[in-house]
C-alpha cells in the first residue's frame, strides 16, 4: 500500500484508510483487495479493523496514494487513483469511478471544505495538458478537472513535472478556502508556489527560489 492516510472520527479517535489484501485465504472477508478502514481512540494504543471497506473496489490493495476525509457529519470519504483510474466512495454508497485522459495518477489527496469535498493528484501523462498536478470536486457532485497552474514546465522543448513523492500538499483554512503547495519548475524545482482552488494563477513563496 502507498501513502496509508490518518484522518479524524466523530468520536475525537482516529482512522487510517490503506489498500490492501491480508490473506490468500478465499474465506477471509478481507481478500477482496479493497480499500481498507481501521478505527483507533485518540491515544492509538488499540485498532480496530472495519468491516465496512473505504472503497469498494478491488483495485484498492494497488492504490497509488490513498486519501481519505471526512464530512462535516463525520461521514468518511475515500479515494485512490490506481492506473487511469480513480475510484472514490461516500460512506457506505457504491463507488464511483472515473478516467483521466493519459495513464497515469498517483498521490491522492482529498479535503473537505464546507460540506464540498476536493479530490487532488498528480499525473505524467505525456503532454502539458496532462501531466502535473490536478483537483476536481467528487462530492456532493462531479466538478471539472482544474489544472494546478504552473505544476509542469518546459524543458529543453520537452514538457515535464515535478513528482511530489507524496500526498498532493492540498489542505482547507479556517474561514474557507482550499489550496494547494507545489514546486514549480523541471527538472529542478525554480520555487514553491502557493495555489488558492479557482484562482487564476498560484502565489510565489518569498525566499523560496531554488527549494529541494
Amino acid at each position: 500500500a502507498h501513502d496509508p492516510v490518518l484522518v479524524g472520527s466523530p468520536d475525537g479517535g482516529m482512522r487510517m484508510v490503506f489498500g490492501g489484501i491480508r490473506t490468500t485465504d478465499p474465506a477471509d472477508p478481507y481478500v477482496a483487495g479493497y480499500l481498507w478502514q481501521s478505527s483507533s481512540p485518540a491515544d492509538g494504543l488499540a485498532w480496530t479493523l472495519s468491516p465496512q471497506p473505504a472503497v469498494t473496489a478491488n483495485t484498492g490493495y494497488a492504490s497509488s496514494g490513498s486519501g481519505a476525509t471526512t464530512l462535516p457529519d463525520g461521514t468518511l470519504v475515500a479515494a485512490y487513483p490506481q492506473g487511469d483510474s480513480i475510484y472514490y466512495q461516500v460512506g457506505a454508497n457504491a463507488p464511483l469511478s472515473f478516467e483521466v485522459p493519459d495513464c497515469c495518477a498517483y498521490h491522492m489527496t482529498l479535503a473537505q471544505d464546507a460540506g464540498v469535498v476536493y479530490a487532488a493528484w498528480y499525473a505524467n501523462g505525456d503532454s502539458v495538458a496532462t501531466m502535473g498536478q490536478f483537483v476536481r470536486t467528487i462530492h456532493p457532485t462531479l466538478g471539472p478537472v482544474m489544472k494546478v497552474p504552473g505544476s509542469s514546465s518546459t524543458f529543453s522543448g520537452n514538457p515535464g513535472a515535478l513528482d511530489p513523492s507524496q500526498h498532493v500538499a492540498m489542505t482547507t483554512r479556517n474561514g474557507g478556502g482550499v489550496y494547494i503547495a507545489f514546486c514549480q519548475g523541471y527538472p529542478t524545482c525554480d520555487s514553491v508556489r502557493l495555489w488558492r482552488v479557482g484562482a487564476g494563477k498560484a502565489l510565489e513563496l518569498p525566499g523560496s527560489n531554488d527549494a529541494s
